[in-house]
């Protein structure tokens, strides 16, 4: 592993080190999720703590890591690796079920007990993210793979962007708002300042904030119910990887149709638009003569 160590620069005493011949024994992995939430491991039997100069600070990286298939490519060939782990404190199942460590950045570096720094091996993003039984399995890649992804646009009637991101430009802004009764994982009632009328927030968003399922997004919101002021019942269309909790804070926002009229009523214009409604589809060429005009 030494060999595939050298070309990669090190920190000075990681470099001493290995000019003495000093081998490797580890390798650690530490994780940012899009909420800012940092999370480390390593393959060794002990927690290892790493700086990896950031603006982060130092890192903790929890124990009994398994590290499989790394693959570490030069030029335009993609690196990647495969990381198990107890479920826990750190990585809960709902979590990583969830989708808060999609796309997270990682940082794969390589350690040895007793010697300061590190040796940078890779890094990319969290691209598949589950749990099986009790342990979570996530697949890092780094921006290599981009290259092997076939890049096209599929036409559709509808927009291609979110409600809210830079594609779309329009400033939405999310509701805070806290559970306050909970029927199943799909149907839960929350309460908020204000008031909204029925159906205010279908095909939206809600991000949990805390609890249980912090970081947990569950899009296309099915239906809302107004309760009057302050108080809403939500219908989702698929269940959450857990049982919210009453108390347990969330961020609620409107959806979009994604139709050229929704798209006017959000921007007062259809210049943000991004689908093809004029477009013929597949339903002019199935189309079969009646014998009339």
């Amino acid at each position: 592993m030494a060999g595939d160590l050298v070309s990669r620069p090190g920190t000075p005493a990681v470099l001493t080190a290995l000019s003495s011949g000093t081998p490797f024994a580890a390798e650690c992995v530490i994780m940012a999720a899009r909420d800012g939430t940092r999370a480390g491991f390593t393959t060794l039997d002990e927690p290892v703590y790493i700086d990896l100069s950031l603006g982060a600070g130092t890192d903790t990286c929890d124990a009994d890591m398994v590290l499989s298939a790394l693959t570490l490519s030069e030029g335009l060939d993609a690196s990647f690796f495969e990381m198990q782990g107890p479920l826990g404190p750190v990585l809960t199942g709902p979590e990583v079920d969830g989708g808060k460590w999609n796309d997270a950045d990682a940082w794969l570096v390589a350690v040895s007990p007793g010697i300061a720094g590190f040796v940078p091996l890779m890094s990319g993003k969290v691209r598949e993210a589950r749990s099986e039984d009790l342990r979570f399995v996530l697949e890092i890649r780094n921006q290599g793979d981009l290259l092997n992804q076939d890049l096209g646009k599929v036409l559709t009637p509808y927009c291609d962007a979110d409600l809210g991101d830079a594609r779309c430009g329009y400033a939405l802004v999310p509701v805070a708002a806290t559970v306050t009764a909970v029927t199943d994982a799909m149907r839960f009632s929350i309460g908020y300042s204000g008031t909204f009328a029925d159906d205010h927030f279908n095909l939206g968003k809600i991000e949990f904030t805390g609890g249980v399922l912090d970081g947990v997004v569950a899009k296309n919101l099915f239906d809302f119910t107004s309760g009057g002021v302050g108080a809403g019942a939500v219908v989702l269309w698929e269940p959450l990887p857990a049982l919210p909790q009453v108390g347990d804070p969330l961020e609620i926002a409107i959806g979009c149709a994604k139709t050229r009229s929704a798209c006017r009523a959000f921007h007062g214009d259809t210049r943000p638009f991004r689908g093809f409604p004029d477009q013929p589809g597949t339903e002019q060429l199935l189309q079969y003569p009646d014998g009339t005009a």
